[in-house]
């Protein structure tokens, strides 16, 4: 958001009440507290009035500062709030005197000039970012004095600005269709459905990352605005409604680095199942189709050789104006179960689209109105629109009834067949005259609905130990054999599922190179590849599966390519499929029943 007119002045009407000086300081071993007003203090007389701002600046880990900077902290705390692995607040190292506060966490260091108010952070000594004079303030779009001022919950806004350095470029703000550097935009961080060609995004993520090594985590779910040298040019702009700033730096000195600790307070994704890397297909925006339309999309890739592993149903699966209910259109899928297995029994998985809107004709709608399952209006109506689908509710997640209720129909669709499911929508999430289950915050609720959306159905594919991509994978696999030159391998395969470790021994072998998971649950590794070049004339590859605690090696000659291929165990075969410049050839081989 551009609050300014220019360098030196700001829009009509718009109040800046930036700190000038630090006036009392408390330190504890874990915190900073920092009182600051944004008049400057020449006498007793000057602090009766005038909007004072309150810092408290903690480390949760080495490396990382957050900044939480207050207007009235009388506010009620307001749910939802980004679920992140916060531990204990970690020690601080501060120095004080009279002109210069440090605050330090590893080689990170918060500067504060305490009489001319500014602050830098520094890496081993070295400036990285900082903020000075008007960077960071309270906005008040409508000023006309503090008598006439009508608190933080109106045209109130908290703003910092960090500095950029020449060369400087910032990348990240989520999934972004505009130039990768975002130096030049500014930037919503507010989920719209606009498409994969202009500047709203599907997925917004307020965190940023510099070339300089250092990144920036603005702790808000709902609307940040952005100005990536806009505003002023030099710098990096952050705002956000109300009263109360929260955000978090974090030093590298790699970009590696910077992610990895964002990552440590966030969350790490899982990795997704090794059958999710193979070649999709969709129907996309075929609008009409039944079985033997999808047969024959399958069956042209694999008479065309083509290594297909999932087939994806999007929309169109139910019947009209029924979205969502999870119920086949009859008409044109008579029998869903059938034609779910007769697609398995190509060596596919099956993925379909689903959404959280609940139309008025779908089955659902009278359910979820008459047990409370759907987002309401505040005078207790079930909130609806005619958008997408005509008459369509919202499933409300804050609900953990309505979860379940929603997770009990999605398992209708595992019992049948279905691996995974395309989480689409959740985007046009009302904000004015709602109401949610839990007394959430809708503004907040705009961009977090999604989350809640998708963690529900990760949860039930996890209950029923089901890989998906949309959601998180439950099960990863580690091969503890390298291929850097001089490291010898262990001959371990370790497998991470539900928590728990299971180490098996496999045949040690200095050319052991990797481990994969098929869909089923075996485990197939490459023990032996004795095939260097593709022209090699040796006796291939050898390959140990396990299954139900059983193992089988088997040799397959035919293997004489160097690249890593894509391998698949269905029915007692083996597939594997190996590319190379000119070509790609799948063997298949019999293996004897587990």
């Amino acid at each position: 958001m551009i609050f300014g007119n220019g360098c030196w002045l700001q829009k009509e009407g718009c109040g800046c009440h930036s700190p000038q000086e630090v006036y009392f300081e408390t330190i504890t071993d874990t915190s900073v507290r920092l009182v600051l007003p944004t008049n400057r203090i020449n006498h007793k007389g000057d602090t009766l009035g005038g909007i004072n701002l309150t810092m408290i600046i903690t480390s949760p880990a080495p490396e990382v500062l957050r900044v939480q900077t207050y207007h009235h902290m009388g506010a009620l705390k307001k749910s939802p709030e980004f679920e992140l692995e916060q531990k204990e607040e970690l020690p601080l190292t501060v120095t004080t005197n009279e002109d210069i506060l440090t605050i330090q966490s590893g080689t990170l260091t918060l500067e504060i000039n305490k009489k001319y108010w500014s602050m830098t952070y520094k890496r081993n000594g070295e400036v990285i970012t900082k903020s000075a004079a008007k960077d960071l303030a309270c906005m008040k779009m409508d000023w006309k004095g503090n008598c006439y001022d009508k608190g933080d919950i109106v045209d109130t806004y908290m703003r910092q600005q960090l500095s950029m350095g020449v060369g400087e470029l910032i990348y990240g703000l989520g999934e972004r269709f505009t130039a990768f550097a975002k130096n030049g935009q500014s930037v919503q961080i507010w989920n719209e459905d606009g498409g994969t060609s202009t500047y709203q995004s599907y997925k917004n993520i307020p965190f940023y990352i510099s070339n300089k090594g250092y990144g920036v985590f603005v702790n808000h779910p709902e609307k940040v605005e952005f100005e990536v040298a806009t505003e002023q040019v030099t710098k990096t702009a952050f705002s956000v409604e109300g009263g109360y700033l929260d955000y978090y730096l974090f030093n590298g000195p790699t970009m590696k680095e910077v992610l990895s600790r964002y990552t440590d307070l966030t969350g790490k994704p899982s990795l997704p199942a090794p059958w999710t890397f193979g070649l999709w297909l969709s129907t996309s925006f075929t609008t009409s189709y039944d079985e033997e339309t999808v047969m024959s999309f399958v069956n042209g890739m694999l008479d065309r050789d083509i290594p297909l592993r999932t087939f994806h149903f999007d929309c169109c699966w139910m019947r009209d104006f029924h979205w969502t209910d999870f119920v086949w259109d009859s008409k044109i899928f008579p029998d869903p179960e059938g034609m779910l297995k007769r697609i398995k029994d190509k060596g596919l998985n099956i993925c379909v689209w689903i959404n959280p809107y609940i139309a008025q004709e779908s089955i659902l709608f009278e359910e979820g109105m008459a047990n409370g399952y759907l987002v309401k209006r505040t005078n207790g109506d079930v909130w609806q629109w005619d958008m997408w689908q005509p008459g369509m509710a919202l499933v409300d997640f804050t609900n953990p009834a309505a979860c379940e209720w929603f997770q009990k129909k999605l398992e209708g669709l595992l019992d049948i067949g279905v691996d995974c499911f395309k989480t689409d929508f959740g985007e046009r999430i009302p904000v004015e005259d709602i109401c949610y289950f839990d007394g959430s915050d809708p503004k907040k609720m705009h961009n977090f609905y999604t989350h809640l959306y998708n963690k529900c159905v990760y949860e039930i594919l996890q209950k029923n130990d089901i890989s998906a991509p949309q959601v998180v994978d439950n099960i990863t696999l580690w091969a503890d054999n390298h291929t850097d030159p001089g490291v010898q391998p262990s001959g371990e395969v370790v497998m991470y599922r539900n928590g728990k470790f299971e180490t098996i021994k496999t045949s040690s072998s200095t050319e052991s190179s990797y481990a994969v998971l098929c869909s089923n649950g075996v485990i197939v590794t490459q023990v032996s590849n004795v095939v260097t070049t593709q022209q090699s004339d040796k006796s291939g590859a050898k390959f140990t599966i396990y299954a139900n605690g059983r193992s089988e090696e088997i040799t397959v000659s035919e293997y004489q390519y160097p690249s890593v291929p894509q391998i698949a165990y269905v029915d007692g075969k083996l597939m594997i499929t190996v590319y190379d410049d000119e070509q790609t050839k799948t063997i298949i081989k019999e293996v004897g029943k587990r």
